[in-house]
């Protein structure tokens, strides 16, 4: 035989892989737009990862029998290794409020190092999906200049949803500090994620497979950082698995180490209370969120621990006083609703100035959930 024969014998092969190979993806992709329809397989974000994002987003579009309520913020929301997410604030303010004759359909789109830029996209894109109501916590610390809660955007693929403001590319380059380079790789994925259901919900898969919404490199990532920590608490926190029962007892703040001290007195000696900062430019940009959809925006005045600043003199209260003056006034502004909760938890349910207990975030939700209630029955959700 001739060669011209088994060149178009390994022709042959080769297109019927790829046609074989494009039937599977096919496939795939239908199978997870299918799963993507299902709800609860995830009720909160893990950590430092925005790897339920999408998904959430698909359910916000999805909910039509009853109001969605989209829930903001960083790592007091999220839980950070003291709660699971069926038990914080979230998910317990959705029980309250099914238990009080009005079911509602909560996201918890908290991550730890959301920073004012983040919540600005995250917050924008819910609004267009359908969500009746968005929830945001107020706290001081996020309008720090200081290391990480200094920076106005840290999860930098959170610019893609702001992709339509007409203002983007200034915004993008002046106010996020996202590059050119860095925005043509994040368009790029991002509208990779768009097109492919499988790409977009790979952690949504992961998840399911391992009980890990981060690919198993980044699970040894963690598993290493725990294993050289030593005494370095972020790194603790950061790689061990969570003990709740533990992480619930009374006042365990008490035992808050030196450099958890050192560094939050840092970030709260740094605040720039002036409008003109550009936390504050970038909450504004978010309160007029309300204005260009029909969804009504919440803010809360974080709950902080009374006690422990007293002891450690985080930051002065009279600061404090002025922040909650300032922000109300922007609020207030832009035709939202603002409720000030910062005494709303017992001292006894930190774990330390700002994140809370598992009954912390029980008491946080009923403070805060007939505001809730309040609000969706004046806007009429769906």
């Amino acid at each position: 035989m001739n060669n011209s024969f088994f060149d178009h014998i390994r022709q042959v092969r080769l297109l019927v892989a790829l046609a074989v190979a494009f039937v599977l993806f096919a496939l795939c992709d239908i199978g997870v737009r299918r799963l993507e329809r299902f709800p609860n397989l995830a009720l909160g974000n893990h950590r430092r990862s925005h790897a339920f994002t999408p998904y959430f987003f698909e359910q916000i579009s999805h909910t039509k029998d009853r109001p969605a309520v989209a829930w903001f913020g960083a790592s007091v929301v999220e839980g950070f290794n003291n709660a699971p997410p069926e038990l914080c604030a979230p998910v317990r303010t959705q029980g309250l409020l099914e238990a009080h004759g009005y079911p509602t359909r909560a996201f918890n789109f908290a991550v730890v190092q959301n920073s004012m830029g983040d919540l600005l996209g995250l917050m924008t894109e819910a609004a267009g999906r359908g969500a009746d109501l968005l929830i945001m916590p107020l706290h001081l610390k996020a309008f720090s200049d200081r290391g990480i809660m200094g920076s106005t955007s840290l999860h930098k693929d959170t610019c893609f949803y702001l992709r339509h403001r007409p203002d983007f590319t200034n915004l993008r380059r002046n106010t996020l500090h996202i590059t050119d380079r860095e925005w043509n790789e994040i368009r790029i994925r991002k509208n990779l994620e768009r097109i492919w259901a499988y790409y977009r919900e790979r952690g949504l898969i992961t998840y399911m497979l391992t009980g890990h919404p981060e690919p198993p490199p980044h699970q040894f990532r963690e598993w290493f950082a725990t294993t050289i920590a030593g005494d370095n608490e972020i790194l603790q926190e950061y790689g061990k698995k969570p003990d709740y029962e533990k992480r619930n007892e009374k006042y365990i703040w008490r035992g808050v180490k030196r450099i958890y001290q050192e560094e939050n007195r840092k970030y709260y000696g740094e605040l720039d209370l002036r409008y003109e900062n550009m936390h504050f430019v970038l909450f504004e940009m978010i309160n007029r969120i309300s204005r260009d959809s029909n969804v009504k925006l919440l803010f809360y005045a974080t709950p902080l621990n009374r006690n422990m600043n007293n002891i450690f003199h985080f930051w002065p209260w009279q600061k404090h006083t002025k922040f909650i003056e300032m922000v109300r006034s922007v609020i207030e502004r832009n035709g939202n609703i603002f409720v000030d909760l910062t005494d709303a938890v017992s001292s006894a349910e930190f774990t330390d100035a700002d994140h809370l207990t598992i009954d912390g975030h029980d008491q946080l939700s009923r403070a805060l959930y007939p505001h809730i209630l309040k609000a969706l029955q004046e806007g009429g959700g769906s």
